[in-house]
């Protein structure tokens, strides 16, 4: 069994509201993003973010899911 697909998250610094980086587990194994500097645009407040992965953090999902 493998978690469910999650999103990784940050905190908007001018809402300072957690939004999705465009980013989910599905696509990368989190701990191995290399710490560098990525760019988004804000879904929150419109503007591009900078963040790093020590940022970041996986949103919680309720359950598990078995590989196909």
């Amino acid at each position: 069994m493998r978690s469910a697909v999650s999103d990784v998250l940050i905190f908007c610094p001018q809402t300072r509201r957690p939004v999705p980086t465009g980013l989910t587990t599905d696509m990368v194994i989190f701990k191995t993003l290399p710490p560098v500097t990525v760019p988004l645009r804000c879904p929150a407040c419109g503007q591009v973010h900078k963040w790093k992965p020590a940022e970041a953090w996986i949103a919680e999902t309720s359950g598990l899911v078995c590989p196909a």
